[in-house]
């Protein structure tokens, strides 16, 4: 079972910019609110979000938040990015069930 769970747009401007800075998702307007749009209403479990990617990059809000691509466009840099922004993305993941907890 997909579970998608909405996030506050705090969480999610935080989640952007993760995928900004590491995996140089687009930074124009357009392309960050629709990712608000779809995280803060919890309508989407997988985003496209591009980047460095191209159209295979890809957000997920499943049980956890991490990033993937199309396995067969694979390369020793592109895995290095992905694992940088897991690790970063399961850190805030954390921090943001721990938020939960406190309230």
């Amino acid at each position: 079972m997909t579970i998608t769970t909405p996030i506050t747009l705090e969480w999610a401007e935080k989640i952007y910019e993760i995928l900004v800075r590491v995996c140089g998702a687009p930074c124009e307007t357009d392309s960050k609110s629709s990712f608000f749009y779809h995280q803060t209403k919890g309508s989407s479990f997988e985003y496209h979000f591009r980047g460095v990617f191209g159209a295979g990059g890809k957000f997920w809000n499943n049980h956890s938040w991490y990033v993937n691509y199309y396995q067969e466009r694979e390369t020793p840099a592109f895995k290095k990015i992905q694992e940088q922004a897991n690790k970063e993305l399961e850190a805030l993941y954390q921090e943001w069930l721990q938020s939960l907890l406190e309230v």
